[in-house]
């Protein structure tokens, strides 16, 4: 009868345990392999390894303060996720509540770099006399689209190739269907009188642009088939020419050609 007794409870004892909390043995495993992943990851306080340039490690006490703000506003998710194991709660890779609260963190400091970089460009190019659609499609675009290089180089890094693609379209369609849609609405709505906008014009080189931005989409999409979903490191010199194509284009445009020079000049005098 024991050795019954014995084995019914072997078999229902898992089924009992609540949902989503792991037994002691696990929950240790996974406490210290968070606590490793953790610890290998370099916090945004430390200085640059031993023979790192002069000018990273000059930009990283230049950089101090921010980071100081960054380090103190934005929640550690893994530290979060290591204590709530080492106190044997429930599953540690869990931790929604402080994610979403870094997430949100994350949000609000992307939004107000984002603001100080766009305020910063207008002011130096009025002061170089630099036309605006230069400073956009330069270092204007290089800036915003820093994020999600990063996002998509850590998401490939881990194997997640799917996740890399993706997001960089999926910021594209967010940047132009939410970044460009948003304010125009707001400003239709609440600034212009005859619910319209119409501060561009076709000099700037915008026709020309979304002419450039489609056939790039048409390019990738065919490089992508052509390859039956596997990337190559010729793809990726493509790209990068095509991009240094563009960007020749486009500064030649204005400063060889002249196109948007005299309509920048009139916009300055007015």
């Amino acid at each position: 009868c024991r050795e019954v007794l014995t084995r019914v409870l072997d078999r229902i004892t898992p089924h009992l345990r609540p949902r989503g909390v792991l037994p002691h043995s696990e929950l240790s495993f996974e406490a210290e392999a968070i606590g490793a992943e953790a610890d290998a990851s370099p916090s945004l306080l430390d200085p640059p390894p031993s023979g790192a340039p002069p000018w990273t490690v000059g930009l990283h006490y230049l950089l101090w303060p921010v980071k100081a703000l960054m380090h103190l506003t934005i929640p550690d998710v893994m530290e979060g996720a290591r204590r709530k194991a080492e106190r044997h709660k429930s599953n540690p890779t869990e931790p929604l509540g402080v994610a979403a609260l870094s997430a949100g963190s994350c949000v609000a400091w992307l939004i107000f770099n984002s603001l100080v970089m766009v305020t910063t460009l207008e002011k130096v190019g009025a002061i170089l006399d630099i036309p605006d659609s230069v400073i956009g499609i330069t270092i204007s675009a290089v800036g915003t689209s820093i994020p999600v290089f990063v996002a998509s180089s850590v998401a490939a890094r881990q194997g997640l190739g799917n996740m890399a693609v993706s997001n960089a379209f999926a910021s594209n369609t967010f940047n132009i269907l939410v970044g460009l849609g948003l304010p125009w609405t707001l400003y239709c709505a609440l600034v212009s009188e005859d619910g319209t906008y119409d501060g561009m014009s076709s000099g700037d080189g915008i026709v020309n642009s979304i002419v450039i931005l489609a056939a790039s989409l048409v390019l990738t999409v065919l490089l992508i088939l052509q390859g039956g979903f596997v990337l190559r490191m010729w793809h990726a010199r493509l790209m990068a020419a095509v991009y240094g194509l563009f960007l020749v284009y486009a500064v030649g445009r204005v400063y060889v050609l002249g196109l948007d020079n005299e309509e920048y000049e009139d916009n300055n005098d007015a």
